[in-house]
């Protein structure tokens, strides 16, 4: 009998790992999913990949490196995941190892015959896992918080999307493009905080790998006009214009928020219950911010933002409480000077 066939897709962006999550659930596929180069190298070591799906620019360790790294102890087909549009792009992929190239946002048709060609003795098996382990709980029936379900239509008229597309994109499958589109209405404005604040302070590699991230993003859920907007940052950055892109970026950044608050209607943030800390909460508290000023000050974004996630829904009394939101919100922008100045308040308070 067949076994299922298993699939690790690599991307810094949350939105592209749900889009290729879920198309490869169309095709009954298992993935698992990993938000660095590095986290990916390590999964490997863990299990045995049929294929692997790889992001090109990442922060730390990009696709190329990792796939180098990966390569070294595995034979796993790596394929290249990119919105790069250059006609030189296939070349650079297949000269690096590469087993294949799709373009981003990924288009289901194309997927599937990439898989038919790289694995073709393996077939879905119908008994296929509906949820990969590290994408566990992202997934839920999606609408508005309370209320009239959401339709498409509602969507496409209130946001102006290109949704059919989207969906088509997704193997037709609407709960998919839901899911996806819910996640940016909560992520996206901490998404061009952060960009605004690599502009601010031209930190132009940063901001090079993050404007290409939302350029994939934004098409995945239909803003068709604001991706060819960010594909066009992209370029200026690549060229060198950087005075170009302070022209056009506030533009940009009032569209993309805009898009943002019709989404927040649509999707309202869910209320945080807080638990009263304990005595024992207390106590670690301490011992956590430390670990996480170690990863702040490592650029570790992920692992900054996970180790600090059990301690938001606890109430530590003010300023204390207020002053963890305001780290998650540092972290989450990339504003590390901040991050750390908050630490050491923070470290203070529960002394």
């Amino acid at each position: 009998m067949q076994h299922g066939i298993h699939a690790l897709v690599v991307d810094d962006s949350e939105i592209n790992l749900i889009v290729a999550q879920e198309l490869l659930r169309s095709q009954s596929i298992e993935a698992d999913l990993a938000g660095s180069g590095a986290t990916a190298a390590e999964m490997c070591k863990l299990r045995r990949y049929d294929i692997i799906l790889m992001d090109h620019l990442m922060p730390e360790m990009d696709g190329i490196e990792a796939a180098k790294i990966i390569s070294s102890f595995s034979d796993t087909p790596i394929v290249a995941m990119t919105a790069n549009e250059e006609p030189s792009a296939r070349d650079l992929y297949m000269a690096n190892g590469f087993a294949g190239f799709l373009q981003k946002p990924l288009d289901v048709s194309l997927l599937s015959d990439l898989m038919m060609r790289l694995i073709p003795k393996k077939r879905p098996h119908k008994g296929a896992a509906a949820n990969a382990r590290t994408g566990e709980g992202l997934y839920e029936e999606d609408g508005a918080a309370k209320g009239e379900p959401l339709t498409l239509p509602n969507i496409a008229q209130e946001t102006g999307l290109d949704v059919q597309r989207s969906v088509s994109k997704l193997g037709g499958s609407e709960k998919a493009y839901l899911s996806v589109l819910k996640l940016f209405a909560h992520t996206g404005p901490g998404k061009i905080e952060a960009l605004n604040n690599m502009l601010s302070s031209w930190n132009w590699k940063e901001f090079l790998i993050a404007v290409h991230g939302q350029k994939s993003a934004l098409a995945n859920i239909g803003a068709t006009a604001l991706s060819e907007e960010a594909r066009v940052i992209e370029s200026a950055v690549r060229d060198g214009k950087h005075s170009l892109v302070e022209a056009v970026f506030l533009g940009f950044y009032v569209r993309y928020m805009a898009l943002c608050d019709k989404l927040r209607i649509l999707y309202p943030e869910e209320a945080l219950e807080l638990r009263e800390a304990t005595e024992q909460d207390h106590a670690r508290l301490k011992e956590l911010l430390a670990q996480v000023m170690t990863y702040v000050d490592d650029l570790a974004h992920d692992d900054a933002l996970a180790t600090l996630a059990p301690v938001l829904g606890i109430h530590f009394g003010e300023p204390l409480t207020s002053g963890i939101v305001s780290l998650q919100s540092a972290i989450s922008a990339y504003n590390y000077d901040g991050a750390a100045e908050l630490i050491k308040r923070l470290l203070k308070g529960a002394s």
